[in-house]
């Protein structure tokens, strides 16, 4: 089990690069543009319904 987690963690970081080449220039990386995408539109979600719900109230 150890181990298995141990390749999961190894294959989710980004290559090391000795040359430098690209440093600072990496972007965000998909996991933190997913979870990004599901917390903007899970406030999207709040906002309308809660916009809903004061119309629905007026």
């Amino acid at each position: 089990m150890s181990s298995c987690l141990r390749n999961l963690r190894r294959d989710a970081l980004p290559p090391h690069r000795a040359d430098g080449a690209g440093a600072g220039k990496a972007g965000p990386r998909s996991s933190t543009l997913i979870l990004a995408v599901t917390a903007g539109l899970a406030l999207f979600v709040l906002v309308a319904r809660a916009l809903a719900a004061l119309l629905a109230g007026a």
